[in-house]
């Protein structure tokens, strides 16, 4: 059975709200993998197969979510694995506006959502990831930008 995963803005998925404990997800959501993301991020958690990650800061409370395959839904909208223009006209349908970052992504503007495609310029390639960050959480200022 494939997992789906509604997408709460700003609050999480339905098996994880962001502020939980990592102890309460792992007697929650069971079998799961551990693995570091890069040096000093501390464990991910990986759960259905690993198409949930769960990341956690220093208090071990939820601080990021990314879902990488299953269904993930967003105002009823699948993100994940169908192609980029079919998401993004049905997004548009729903009423939001996804903005493209040059080589990264598409933020989806108020609901610190984020979309990850390889070829961001093809629009039949699928979305194979999404992240979704907790309210008030504010991009870092681009430093390449700063002057």
């Amino acid at each position: 059975m494939i997992p789906t995963f509604e997408i709460l803005p700003g609050l999480g998925v339905p098996e994880a709200r962001f502020g939980e404990q990592r102890a309460d997800h792992r007697a929650r959501l069971g079998e799961r993998h551990s693995s570091e993301h890069g040096p000093g991020s501390g464990p991910v958690d990986g759960y259905s197969d690993g198409t949930l990650m769960l990341s956690y800061d220093e208090q071990d409370r939820l601080a990021s979510i990314e879902i990488a395959g299953g269904n993930a839904l967003v105002d009823g909208v699948q993100v994940v694995d169908r192609p980029l223009s079919e998401v993004l006209a049905d997004l548009r349908q729903a009423g939001i506006s996804p903005e493209f970052v040059p080589d990264q992504f598409f933020r989806l503007p108020g609901l610190n959502v984020y979309l990850s495609t390889p070829a961001p310029d093809d629009p039949e390639t699928p979305i194979e990831s999404v992240a979704v960050l907790p309210a008030g959480w504010t991009e870092p200022a681009d430093p390449a930008g700063a002057e």
